[in-house]
């Protein structure tokens, strides 16, 4: 007798009974042929040697930075939570016109590139590198103020300055936007441009210290926020959010520190010209 095996869901069958191998060595040889177990068994390990052996999965599965996580009803990635948290320290620190700040916007900058890389949003991936630079001039001017022991009080823009950078934006939201649309694959080329060139001007004004920074990051955010939301970015959203309601706390408290200045200025020159006076015979 010719004996043929397949592989089936329970083990290795004979064509002529469909009885496993396994059962017929616990059963025994059929009465019409008391040695066939003997034929089959050898058979049975033949065919069990020649097959491949199972390659056993991983303890643990590589996990990446860009792996989902829930948190609070939506999803969100490890990525973009480090960059949440950097942001608003960051936020915090600049709040507090503390140097330390640029060194967490260098990082939350960094970090958020490859957020909004994944996302698409290819004119705020740059940005992020204009951010850097930006932050680097803005930390060396912050800190060289602190060496010098020189007063670097915020200060609001003239009619002639907002108009410079009221300018800037419009520009640069006209180059940034075509580029976006004629040599990249994003859905949101003009948002992206649009906010983009505000964010660029809200980082330098930032690094001159002036309050209408606050303003600007304020009309920004506000815009970032639908726009993450549609691009199913809720973290991020819920940060800017956030950002909104620091931005005017940070207008409120650098508004006041720019009164101070002022009012101590004006008594240091009155005083000034007091002693003058007395001293002129």
């Amino acid at each position: 007798m010719r004996l043929r095996f397949r592989e089936d869901d329970v083990g290795y069958f004979i064509d002529d009974d469909r009885k496993p191998i396994s059962e017929t060595v616990r059963a025994g040889a059929p009465r019409s042929d008391p040695f066939c177990i003997f034929r089959q068994v050898p058979a049975y390990f033949v065919a069990r040697a020649a097959m491949p052996l199972p390659v056993a999965p991983p303890l643990h599965s590589p996990q990446t930075m860009n792996d989902p996580i829930p948190l609070l009803g939506f999803t969100t990635n490890a990525t973009e939570l480090l960059a949440f948290i950097l942001s608003v320290t960051m936020v915090f620190l600049n709040i507090r016109q503390s140097h330390w700040a640029w060194l967490f916007a260098i990082a939350a900058s960094a970090t958020y590139g490859f957020v909004y890389f994944d996302a698409r949003l290819y004119g705020d991936t740059g940005l992020q590198i204009v951010f850097i630079v930006v932050s680097l001039w803005g930390w060396s001017k912050w800190l060289l103020a602190d060496v010098k022991n020189v007063a670097f009080q915020p200060t609001w823009l003239s009619k002639k300055e907002w108009l410079y950078y009221l300018g800037g934006w419009a520009a640069a939201y006209s180059v940034l936007s075509l580029f976006l649309k004629y040599f990249t694959d994003t859905d949101v080329p003009f948002v992206d441009g649009f906010l983009t060139a505000g964010s660029l001007v809200g980082t330098v004004l930032l690094s001159r210290k002036k309050i209408e920074n606050w303003i600007v990051w304020i009309v920004v955010d506000l815009l970032y926020i639908g726009l993450y939301v549609f691009k199913d970015l809720i973290l991020t959203a819920i940060l800017f959010a956030v950002f909104v309601v620091l931005a005017a706390i940070g207008l409120r408290a650098w508004s006041l520190s720019a009164k101070a200045a002022n009012v101590a200025k004006e008594a240091n020159v009155a005083k000034e010209a007091h002693v003058a006076k007395a001293a002129t015979p």
